[in-house]
Formats: C-alpha cells, structure tokens, sequence
C-alpha cells in the first residue's frame, strides 16, 4: 500500500470514515497494511492518484477557526443559551 494513502483518501474524501467507508487492516505478519474495504464511489485510489492529492498545497489553517464559538454552537443547536457561561467584570 502507497504510504500516502491514508492522506489522499483524507484530502479526496472529507470526512470519510476509516471504520466505515475505507478499511485498511495490518496482520503485523511484516506484510504491511492492506486495503479490506473501500465502500465510497468509484475505485480505490491508484498511485498517481495519491501523488496528485499529495500535490496539493493545503492552505494555511487560522487555529481560531477550529475552535467553535459558543454562538456557533448554539446556531448549530449543539448548545443552548442558558448553557453559555456570563463573564462579569468588575473595574
């Protein structure tokens, strides 16, 4: 298996599931890993398939975009209003 498979389906498939959509398994007999399943559309990736997904330059990722707000969650129904925390200052 290309040692840059699991980076391809990745970029290829967002949110894929490794439990669901693509089975990759490794006996440790010194065989190494082995695709079992590929449940997604199309054919499993072929070598230069991986190496153009690997090609791609990924754009920088701003860490205060990963983390949601807690508005965000609301609007997303994940949490509720009463569940946001209040800050009182004192000056």
């Amino acid at each position: 298996m290309n040692p840059n498979f699991i980076t391809a389906v990745q970029r290829l498939h967002p949110g894929v599931s490794f439990r669901r959509d693509v089975i990759v398994q490794d006996n440790s007999d010194g065989s190494g890993p082995f695709l079992v399943a590929w449940n997604l559309p199309g054919n499993p990736l072929t070598d230069a398939e991986i190496a153009a997904a690997i090609a791609i330059p990924l754009p920088p990722v701003d860490p205060l975009s990963i983390h949601p707000t807690w508005g965000d969650l609301v609007k997303a129904g994940v949490a509720t209003a009463a569940q946001v925390p209040t800050v009182t200052a004192t000056l």
